[in-house]
């Protein structure tokens, strides 16, 4: 009776198949970092970071209907992104230059706020805010 009721391997779970080619597509267009496995797992945890709250603004931005400017001016909070011209995307979204760099700053006002907010959500002491900010945008002027 034993015998028959044991467990068997896997504890009647599906196996999960294996797949190496699978894998390295999904995982070939990432970049290969150098460093440290401390300084790699900052520098990830960083670029997670700021996904997550270009990814809220962009929720944001999607609720007020404003998709289309979101998605022309993201490379502006961008590190180390390319920003276009502002007179050719002014004329491209069919406004001024000087309405689109009104637009940048308040998103990236914003993009700061909600930064600020991730961050502060992960610190014992409010106080190590700024500094913490500090740290993150050293890891990608490495």
């Amino acid at each position: 009776h034993r015998k028959e009721s044991a467990q068997k391997r896997g504890g009647g779970k599906k196996p999960i198949s294996f797949d190496t080619a699978m894998a390295e597509m999904l995982f070939s267009d990432k970049p290969v970092a150098a460093g440290t496995p401390e300084e790699i797992f900052e520098q990830t945890w960083a670029r997670s970071l700021l996904d997550r709250v270009s990814e809220q603004l962009a929720d944001s931005y999607g609720a007020a209907g404003k998709d289309e400017l979101f998605k022309a001016l993201e490379p502006f909070i961008q590190p180390g992104g390319d920003e276009p011209p502002y007179f050719d995307l002014a004329e491209r979204l069919g406004a001024s230059a000087g309405s689109l760099r009104v637009a940048v700053f308040r998103l990236r006002q914003k993009f700061r706020e909600v930064l600020e907010q991730e961050i502060a959500d992960t610190l014992a002491d409010p106080g190590d805010l700024d500094s913490e900010i500090g740290y993150l945008m050293g890891l990608f002027a490495r």
